[in-house]
């Protein structure tokens, strides 16, 4: 049995499909079948409940033991699901399993993918690597100054800088022909199909404009502008956002990471993986952590959530 806690579990695509700029990115693809077994256990797990309802009963639990131990006030474990980058797949197959459970989530979107402006460079590199194009990377990141190393994935992160950035899409733009770039799209959801989810109860969330590590030294002078872009994008189109903003990855955060964001952004929350349950100490600091959800078996799922409980 999971201990009282809002636990929320971190997704990505949800597919039969596994196209190879995500298989390069590494496990961000939950089966349908996967996932239906993932719900049919959670249910028996704890409460199901979207991110909104679970924030309230939080909030109320905080008030009734004068917010020291929010969560030891919960009779009950909660359980929400979250869903990051706005893959087209959330909306084919999770959603509809959801709402056979009368069950919503929050999607995180970042506002170029969905606006189809630009590719997810992380996507870009997964492409590279299988059809054999990082070579057209390494020479340019070479002519940066930077070391490709003997792993490109890890590199363009740790030496992370828009200068870099570009290169990447230099590279892909000089290996794949244009037809080939729009169609790579379609993994990532319109905004008319994200506007669908937000219409059946569905909340979207800002996930920066472009994913970029910008809760790492490397790139975290870009947080404020990268989610306000992300913010009015979104406006401009129609999608109307949440107050969180989404931090993309989980490696090695900026020790100032917290206070710069509250520095930009005191009304908002900071959504982390993490990796930890959330109480009321965390929801006091306006910080959400989550579970990653890997395409584990359901009890292994369980498992992980324990683990994170402590």
């Amino acid at each position: 049995m999971l201990r009282p806690g809002w636990y929320v579990l971190l997704y990505h695509e949800v597919s039969w499909e596994e196209p190879p700029a995500l298989r390069g990115i590494g496990g961000m693809t939950v089966p349908p079948d996967r996932f239906e077994e993932h719900l049919a256990v959670l249910e028996d797990a704890g409460r199901l409940c979207s991110p909104d309802e679970a924030m309230e009963r939080m909030a109320r639990a905080g008030e009734q033991s004068g917010g020291k131990a929010g969560s030891a006030s919960l009779d009950e474990p909660l359980i929400s699901l979250w869903f990051d980058d706005g893959y087209t797949g959330v909306r084919r197959y999770a959603a509809p399993a959801m709402a056979r459970r009368e069950l919503t989530a929050t999607i995180s979107i970042c506002s170029r993918f969905a606006l189809r402006q630009e590719m997810y460079w992380r996507c870009q590199l997964g492409t590279l690597a299988a059809s054999d194009g990082l070579r057209f990377l390494r020479s340019r990141m070479r002519k940066l100054g930077v070391d490709p190393g003997a792993s490109v994935k890890d590199t363009t992160m740790d030496a992370f800088t828009p200068e870099l950035r570009d290169a990447v899409e230099k590279a892909y733009r000089k290996h794949l022909p244009e037809e080939a770039r729009l169609d790579a799209f379609r993994i990532f959801d319109t905004v008319d199909g994200l506007r669908a989810l937000a219409d059946t109860g569905w909340t979207l969330a800002n996930h920066s404009a472009a994913h970029w590590p910008i809760g790492e030294r490397a790139a975290i002078e870009h947080l404020e502008a990268q989610f306000t872009e992300c913010e009015e994008a979104c406006a401009k189109a129609g999608l109307k956002l949440s107050d969180d903003w989404v931090l993309p990855f989980d490696r090695q955060r900026a020790d100032e990471l917290e206070l710069e964001f509250r520095r930009v952004a005191p009304e908002r929350r900071l959504v982390l993986v993490g990796n930890q349950v959330n109480r009321a100490d965390t929801l006091e600091r306006r910080v959400i952590s989550r579970i990653v959800a890997p395409p584990v078996s359901g009890n292994e799922l369980i498992a992980r959530m324990k683990r994170a409980a402590g």
